[in-house]
């Protein structure tokens, strides 16, 4: 999506171009040129600075990228190579980029400063990469902070422990963001629409036909003979334990990992290498951490990173992203960097994402996953209205009071197997929530127990409060 031109980013253009322009002029100056060039221009930089009220700690944090340079002026090359003016220079040289540095970078905030090095035609290639490694070093920086805090919760000797304490941390940072980077590439790959592909018109069915898999990495063997048919505009609740192949079922119908054996059709498309580009643009997947799929600076950023693929005029892309941030609620914190909102306020966000690719079949995986109770009603509603809207949605989870209260189809899974799939009276079914593990929704858990005291019963077990509530308004009828 190209970037609106209007009076802001116009002037974030005209402060970036003359941000660059004097770092480059001040890069250009010979070293052997008087030192008092240097002088004056580092006198400028720092008036520049001083006049824009530059946080003491933000340019703190810029000077100690130059330490090793400055060493190096002032001390090794007058010392070894006997270039004591032109170690001055340098410093000097040096000093004065990085006050202008930082003062472009206290003005602009990275995702402006992005924009108006497109809006200036530096290569996309550049802009990308340099976006990329901005977004991944926040990241890495959140997640040092967060097990910096975790150490120390947990600290109680010092010492020799304590470094290997910090040196098994590294290796676990490494790991984690190793990780989080993979999952990452998965959401930008199917965030990334092929622009030739025709938009499908055929109702939102999903049918899986002996479809079994294995992972390579010596796990065993995820999926056995899943069989399943999805009609359009379902809410289906895939429930299961640690370990029942939710999360690898949504990644095949997705089209993520390749269909190893069986069949699945997606909107009447059968799934296969030649039709994959197709069934991305049709199946959108929301992954248990949002974050792992969050990939722009901004909240509009990131919501826009569907619409801009698509071959249509720059204010129909706009519309299309201000509709999904207002369809989530998040429309007043469009300019906010996603790391500043909540929770439930980024799963928000990256459902918001998935509307604004045009997805019509939506797989969740844990959406309820670490939220709190008003966190949880707002997803609910969101889910509720996409549902209204004609989406197909599959959600998988292990929160049966959620799958009670919303599905309207059921399927149990355990150790890869479909165990059960129907209506949710099978969730008040005992013996089946018991057989994988699971326990009876809490409303159902209460009459369940209510019922082995009373076993004289008529009526079915409940499962939702509303349920719960028309039981109650019946036997006190029968009582009246």
């Amino acid at each position: 999506m190209k970037i609106r031109l209007n009076s802001d980013n116009s002037k974030d253009i005209a402060l970036f171009g003359y941000g660059i322009a004097a770092v480059l002029i001040l890069a250009l100056i010979p070293l052997k040129a008087p030192l008092y060039w240097h002088g004056t221009l580092l006198l400028l930089s720092l008036s520049l600075v001083l006049s824009s009220k530059v946080s003491a700690l933000h340019l703190i944090s810029r000077a100690l990228l130059i330490i090793p340079g400055l060493v190096a002026a002032l001390l090794i090359l007058p010392v070894i190579g006997g270039e004591t003016q032109m170690g001055a220079a340098t410093a000097l040289k040096l000093t004065g980029i990085m006050l202008l540095l930082s003062w472009m970078t206290w003005k602009l905030p990275p995702h402006r400063m992005f924009n108006a090095m497109e809006s200036l035609r530096f290569p996309t290639w550049l802009v990308e990469i340099l976006r990329s490694t901005y977004k991944n070093l926040c990241m890495l920086i959140r997640e040092v902070f967060s097990m910096r805090k975790a150490l120390k919760s947990r600290i109680v000797h010092r010492g020799l422990w304590l470094i290997k304490t910090a040196g098994n941390m590294v290796s676990l940072l490494f790991l984690k963001t190793q990780e989080r980077a993979a999952y990452q590439i998965i959401a930008r790959d199917l965030r990334n629409h092929d622009t030739n592909s025709p938009t499908m018109e055929e109702p939102t069915s999903i049918q899986i036909e002996n479809v079994s898999y294995r992972y390579k990495e010596g796990n065993g063997q995820a999926l056995h003979g899943i069989c399943l048919e999805i009609t359009p505009q379902s809410k289906v609740a895939i429930l299961g334990c640690n370990g029942a192949g939710k999360t690898t079922l949504l990644l095949q119908l997705s089209a993520v990992l390749p269909l190893q054996s069986g069949r699945i059709e997606i909107s009447g498309l059968e799934m296969n290498r030649k039709n994959r580009a197709r069934i991305r643009k049709e199946v959108g997947m929301l992954f248990q951490n949002p974050d792992d799929q969050i990939l722009g600076l901004t909240v509009e950023e990131d919501v826009a990173i569907g619409p801009k693929q698509l071959p249509i005029l720059d204010t129909e892309k706009d519309s299309i992203v201000e509709s999904s941030l207002r369809q989530v609620g998040l429309w007043n914190q469009r300019h906010q960097t996603p790391h500043r909102l909540s929770g439930g306020e980024r799963k928000r966000l990256a459902i918001a994402g998935l509307f604004s690719s045009g997805s019509r079949i939506l797989l969740l995986d844990e959406p309820m996953a670490s939220l709190d109770p008003p966190g949880r009603d707002e997803i609910t509603v969101l889910l509720e209205d996409a549902h209204q809207s004609g989406h197909t949605i599959v959600a998988a989870t292990h929160d049966v009071d959620f799958a009670a209260e919303w599905a309207n189809i059921i399927v149990i899974m355990e150790n890869g197997h479909v165990i059960a799939s129907g209506t949710p009276d099978i969730l008040t079914n005992s013996e089946i929530m018991g057989s994988v593990g699971l326990k009876l929704p809490r409303v159902s858990q209460a009459f369940n127990d209510f019922e082995k005291e009373r076993p004289s019963l008529e009526k079915k077990i409940p499962r939702t409060q509303e349920e719960a509530l028309n039981w109650l308004r019946d036997r006190l009828r029968s009582r009246s």
